[in-house]
C-alpha cells in the first residue's frame, strides 16, 4: 500500500470515525419512550389551535408516527407538565417565544418521564413536526443529557447523522444507511485493489 493510500485512509477514518465515536457515546444514553405515545396539543392564550392543523398537515407514506393525538386545548403546560399530562405522555405546545422552529425536551419529575415538544407557530416549516417527534423524541434523543457547551454540537451531530437521514429516507433509514456504508466500503476496497 502506498504512502498516499495510507494518508487517505487515515484522513477518511478520522473524518468518519470521530463523529461516529461521538454518536456512539451519545447513543449509550438514548432511551426511547414507550409507544405508541399520547400527544396533547396546547395553544397558549394569544395563539390559535387551528395552527396545529397546518403543523401536522403534511402526510408522508415514508413516516408512520405511532401517536394518538388529542384535540387542542387552550392552556400553557410549559411550567407545570404534571398538571396537564400523565407520566410518559407528550405535551405539544405552541410557543411563539421559541428561538428555533421546534424543540423537544424530557423532564424527570418524581421519577416519572414527561415530554415537551414546543413549536414556534410563526417559524415552523413542513418538516418541524416529524423532525421533533419522529427524529428526536421517538429515537430517545431527549434522554441524552450533555453539558451545556456541548449541546449545540451534539444536537447538530444528531440532526446530521440521525434526523436528516430519517426525514429523507423514512422509517427504514437505518437499513438504507447501512446499505450505503457497505456500498461505499466496497467501492473504496475495489479502488485500492485496482491501484
Amino acid at each position: 500500500m502506498t504512502r498516499e493510500a495510507v494518508v487517505w485512509i487515515g484522513f477518511l477514518g478520522s473524518l468518519i470515525g470521530i463523529p461516529a465515536m461521538a454518536l456512539f457515546v451519545l447513543s449509550l444514553q438514548f432511551e426511547p419512550p414507550n409507544g405508541p405515545l399520547t400527544v396533547h396539543l396546547f395553544a397558549p392564550l394569544g395563539t390559535r389551535c387551528a395552527t396545529w392543523d397546518d403543523i401536522q398537515a403534511p402526510k408522508s407514506f415514508r413516516h408512520k408516527l405511532p401517536l394518538q393525538v388529542l384535540p387542542c386545548v387552550v392552556a400553557d403546560p410549559i411550567s407545570d407538565l404534571p398538571r396537564y399530562i400523565k407520566p410518559g405522555e407528550v405535551a405539544a405546545a405552541l410557543d411563539p417565544n421559541l428561538s428555533t422552529s421546534g424543540s423537544t425536551s424530557e423532564y424527570r419529575i418524581a421519577g416519572n418521564r414527561y415530554f415537551l415538544v414546543r413549536i414556534n407557530p410563526e417559524t415552523f416549516n413542513s418538516l418541524t413536526w416529524r423532525h421533533e417527534i419522529g427524529g428526536h423524541l421517538l429515537a430517545g434523543h431527549t434522554a441524552a443529557k450533555v453539558l451545556l457547551p456541548l449541546r449545540f454540537p451534539a444536537n447538530a451531530l444528531l440532526d446530521l447523522a440521525c434526523v436528516d437521514p430519517y426525514l429523507i429516507l423514512g422509517d427504514y433509514w437505518r437499513i438504507c444507511m447501512g446499505a450505503l456504508v457497505m456500498l461505499l466500503g466496497a467501492v473504496v476496497w475495489f479502488w485500492f485493489r485496482s491501484r
